[in-house]
């Protein structure tokens, strides 16, 4: 019994040493330094602020549709023989992206979806991701996320939040990030996050 808890902790050791440091504060502010606002994003506002105002005008009925297909699974377990419950919790938030059935483009109404299609797919993979919408309005594009060192990725996002807040309350997406507002009233807003492998 000794034997198999110690090869554990030495197994718990290793990974911990493989684990990358975390990046000092002079390491983070060189890797923000190094990223620049895309002038291609720029250029091209106009056509992400036009799926920006597709999404805002359908905010209510895109959450609503997802809430509505949002389960939650409370265990109660088999030893008391109480049933599990399934039910529906809505969310402040919703993410859209491709790849993953939960979250893809084709989770919006079917009568939103030719034109939430058309919207996403006029940019290059290279220029947008994601998007995500909130309950109080606000419209999040993913553009990119740019490798900056071997633990720190560049996340660039167009912002559009009609409460002009930098972030949602209570939210810390990023470790350091840097923002512009553009003409629009939209925030171009570059953040770091930090991969150190676990």
């Amino acid at each position: 019994m000794n034997a198999g808890y110690g090869s554990l902790v030495g197994i718990v050791m290793f990974c911990a040493g493989c684990t990358a440091p975390a990046a000092s504060p002079e390491e983070l502010a060189s890797a923000l330094g190094s990223v620049a606002y895309d002038q291609g994003v720029i250029d091209n506002l106009q056509r992400y602020q036009a799926l920006s105002t597709f999404l805002h005008a359908h905010i209510d009925t895109l959450i609503a549709v997802r809430d509505a297909h949002h389960f939650v699974t409370f265990v109660n377990g088999g030893r008391d023989g109480l049933r599990d419950t399934t039910y529906t919790v809505p969310e402040d938030c919703h993410s859209f992206f491709e790849g993953n059935e939960r979250y893809d483009l084709r989770t919006a109404p079917p009568f939103l979806h030719e034109r939430l299609d058309s919207l996403f797919h006029q940019f290059p993979s290279h220029r947008i991701h994601s998007f995500g919408i909130c309950a109080e309005g606000r419209v999040v594009i993913g553009v990119r996320a740019d490798k900056v060192t071997a633990t720190l990725t560049a996340m660039h996002e167009l912002i559009w939040d009609p409460e002009r807040k930098p972030d949602r309350p209570r939210t810390n997406t990023y470790i350091l990030d840097k923002d512009t507002l553009l003409p629009t009233g939209c925030i171009y807003r570059i953040g770091l996050v930090e991969d150190r492998g676990w």
